[in-house]
């Protein structure tokens, strides 16, 4: 009897050597935790992340995020948050592959340009030293950013001339010169304060962001164009020292729940945001024109300037023929829309 108890209690003793240990980890991000993303998409994956590691992973999203937008990719990096958040573009030549994603004409919706994007991430070296210092988790897009602006409506391509727009920097302001307006690079934490004192005429920005960040309330005109001007690519990353001292097996079920999936979900969700919001802001009586004709057209030539722009940005900073990138990421980007 008394070895039977002995073997028994040396396997209860062994199981539990071998289980997880559950650790939390903080998590910081560029939005508030009021934002969608934060409050319902992040929180239902963090949630999937503690059901699949049988809770040996725990991550606690900050109700306040640890400095400020553009530090949040460093902050992850040093350790100053377990898991980061950022925005690309707030760090301009740090991110110069990944911004592949902000470019005008190379897909048609989020949802395929973040499963391409991830993708690229996973595939090329080149893009992975842009993450030193941390294991991406995800790679995501917004989806297209809009014009919404005070000072004219746009009906042809000489009416975009002189508008002054609240840009979040990077290649979105690159395409607003090309068009003729004139960017203000500013955080989008002051695009309502921007807008409504006249300092810019208006702002690039989601059909859903407007809303979110009540921009429809004070914005009389819109222009969308298919598939947006630009987008901003977003970055999830956990510090890499952090990721490392998981077990194999969670970080195979981390990057498992994360990555492609959850790139291609939070496209999806953001375009379905924006299909009801760009009804809601015609009804709300902001004059929209979705571009078509010969505005269409030149805006897609000026679209294809900044992406030559980018190419010589890709050779001049990192040594590389961005052209096989692109061809790459652009092969992608239709395999995710022809359903593969």
């Amino acid at each position: 009897m008394k070895h039977w108890i002995g073997a028994i209690a040396s396997i209860g003793i062994a199981l539990s050597a071998g289980a997880s240990k559950a650790e939390t980890y903080n998590m910081s991000s560029y939005l508030t935790i009021k934002h969608w993303l934060m409050s319902e998409t992040l929180t239902e994956w963090i949630k999937e992340v503690d059901r699949e590691t049988k809770g040996a992973i725990k991550i606690n999203m900050l109700a306040t995020s640890i400095g400020k937008p553009e530090v949040q990719f460093d902050n992850a990096r040093d350790g100053v948050s377990d898991i980061g958040l950022a925005v690309a573009g707030y760090t301009p030549g740090r991110f110069v592959l990944t911004n592949i994603g902000a470019l005008a004409n190379v897909g048609s919706n989020a949802e395929s340009i973040s499963g391409a994007l991830w993708r690229l991430h996973e595939k090329f070296p080149e893009m992975q030293k842009e993450f030193e210092g941390v294991r991406a988790l995800s790679v995501f897009v917004t989806t297209g950013l809009q014009m919404w602006n005070n000072k004219r409506y746009v009906e042809k391509f000489d009416d975009y001339k002189g508008i002054k727009l609240h840009v979040s920097g990077g290649v979105i302001a690159d395409i607003a010169s090309a068009l003729g307006a004139a960017p203000v690079t500013q955080p989008t934490a002051t695009a309502y304060e921007s807008v409504a004192n006249g300092v810019t005429d208006g702002i690039t920005m989601t059909i859903n962001g407007i809303q979110v960040f009540k921009i429809d309330k004070i914005v009389k005109y819109g222009t969308v164009f298919p598939g947006g001007y630009s987008r901003a690519p977003i970055i999830l990353v956990m510090n890499q020292a952090k990721f490392n001292s998981l077990s194999k097996e969670n970080q195979a079920i981390l990057l498992k729940v994360s990555g492609e999936k959850l790139a291609r979900h939070i496209g999806k969700i953001w375009e379905d945001k924006d299909l009801v919001s760009l009804k809601e802001v015609k009804a709300l009586g902001v004059k929209v024109n979705e571009t078509q004709g010969d505005l269409l057209k030149q805006t897609n030539a000026a679209a294809e300037v900044v992406i030559d722009k980018w190419l010589a940005e890709v050779k001049e900073k990192r040594n590389y023929d961005g052209r096989e990138f692109l061809k790459t990421f652009r092969a992608e980007t239709n395999k995710i829309e022809s359903g593969s």
